[in-house]
């Protein structure tokens, strides 16, 4: 899992998470409902959630990329409990609790399903030194390992 959250956090570093689309090569700004967009993003890579009924609403405004292998999410601000609600209703508790750093004045809680949904789901809520705070979401496909010849 450290792996996971280093990557995931070292892509929102380089992401330089702004708040303007030009600035996000590649990403496109959304607003609206972010759980419906996630349980639609999330089956299109194989997750299987175990509820898409009666699932809370996420009003909210994001940048997002995807292509055939991923989804990246980027929202400004804290959205980490709403997304832990959010994903517990959907796909059901972590394997793991959530992991915390609070090192140079930077703040950071990141979780992980791991591949036990079907897809690789990782979330993460960060606060800069100078602030201020961004939530990332990243739902990757799994895949599946090269047949030997």
């Amino acid at each position: 899992m450290k792996t996971c959250i280093l990557l995931f956090s070292a892509t929102l570093a380089l992401s330089g998470c702004s708040n303007s689309e030009d600035d996000m090569p590649g990403y496109t700004g959304r607003s609206g409902d972010l759980g419906a967009f996630i349980v639609s993003a999330a089956g299109k890579l194989g997750a299987r959630p175990r509820s898409t009924n009666g699932l809370p609403e996420i009003k909210a405004s994001w940048y997002s990329k995807d292509d055939d292998l991923r989804t990246q999410v980027f929202l400004s601000g804290n959205y980490f409990p709403q997304l832990q609600q959010f994903l517990t209703n959907a796909f059901g508790p972590l394997p793991e609790h959530p992991q915390t750093n609070n090192a140079a004045g930077k703040q950071s809680i990141a979780a992980s399903y791991g591949t036990n949904v079907g897809a690789e789901i990782n979330y993460s809520w960060e606060r800069t030194p100078d602030g201020k705070e961004y939530t990332s979401l990243m739902i990757s496909k799994v895949l599946k390992p090269a047949k030997s010849p």
